[in-house]
């Protein structure tokens, strides 16, 4: 077994034994195409790479596990991004945590966004063990963390969640919205809450599901716009308080055209679904 560690908050991977050194120039802030990915994973399985080690947060560590399937599959990753193929496996993965968290990161799931072709999907990741081994100071953080809080948001209502877990999530999220708990250290904790409730039980997600096509029409990748939009629609009674936390949090409306705005509007008034925060509680329309 040989692990490479991809430092994506330096640009660079490694294994100093083993003679893998590659440097990349690759954003902090959006998203990696899907050929510079499908171009790592093929070297790194030309090294003999056989696990990784990611160093990064947000959008860094969902490139991180485009790469840990890549070390699976020989094909293009974009056949596992447009549901071509269904993977049958991924490499594992080690996470040290560095930045600000979206949520995501712990969850054995791989996010892809094409901004060309403007899509974002997730993936599954079989036979794969995600484990949280470390956490990193990093200056440039890379997000906000309000879709990790939105997520914990969601979580507290999910269906398919141990009650207490849906407590701790609520608990969380409180902590961020109210400001007794820096968004930043929400994000920390909440990425390790949301990655053990995915071990631990499979919760139905309405909320990431419109924010992942919200994410997808914006074609700029932007969750944390995409998370508030969705929360905003589920959430509708309480938009305004939870457009004042995306505020506090520096979080802007997402850019969509009118087409667009209507479809995701269809789509949740077809969940027949809303949201309340206060009871917290869920109810169907009508």
């Amino acid at each position: 077994m040989l692990t490479a560690t991809l430092n994506l908050t330096s640009g660079l991977v490694s294994n100093p034994g083993e003679g893998v050194n590659l440097n990349l120039d690759w954003p902090a802030d959006r998203p990696v195409p899907l050929a510079q990915l499908d171009e790592l994973a093929s070297q790194l399985r030309q090294q003999g790479v056989t696990d990784l080690v990611a160093i990064g947060a947000h959008i860094q560590i969902e490139e991180a596990k485009a790469v840990a399937l890549g070390l699976r599959y020989a094909g293009p990753l974009a056949d596992l991004a447009k549901a071509k193929v269904e993977p049958y496996s991924a490499a594992n993965l080690s996470v040290v945590l560095a930045g600000t968290c979206g949520g995501s990161e712990l969850i054995p799931q791989c996010s892809f966004f094409d901004s060309e072709r403007g899509f974002l999907r997730s993936v599954r990741m079989p036979r794969c063990d995600i484990t949280y081994i470390d956490r990193a100071e990093l200056n440039a953080a890379v997000g906000t963390g309000f879709s990790c809080l939105i997520r914990l948001l969601e979580l507290s209502v999910a269906p398919g969640v141990p009650a207490g877990l849906r407590a701790c999530s609520r608990a969380l999220f409180d902590q961020g919205a109210m400001g007794t708990l820096a968004l930043d250290e929400v994000a920390w904790q909440g990425a390790n809450l949301i990655g053990l409730i995915h071990r631990l039980s499979r919760p139905q997600l309405p909320l990431t599901y419109i924010a992942q096509i919200a994410a997808a029409k914006g074609r700029e990748g932007n969750l944390d716009a995409a998370y508030l939009l969705a929360a905003q629609l589920l959430f509708s009674e309480d938009a305004s308080t939870l457009t004042e936390i995306a505020q506090r949090a520096g979080v802007r409306p997402l850019k969509l055209t009118p087409a667009s705005e209507k479809q995701i509007v269809d789509k949740v008034a077809g969940l027949r679904l809303s949201y309340t925060l206060n009871p917290l509680g869920g109810k169907l329309h009508g």
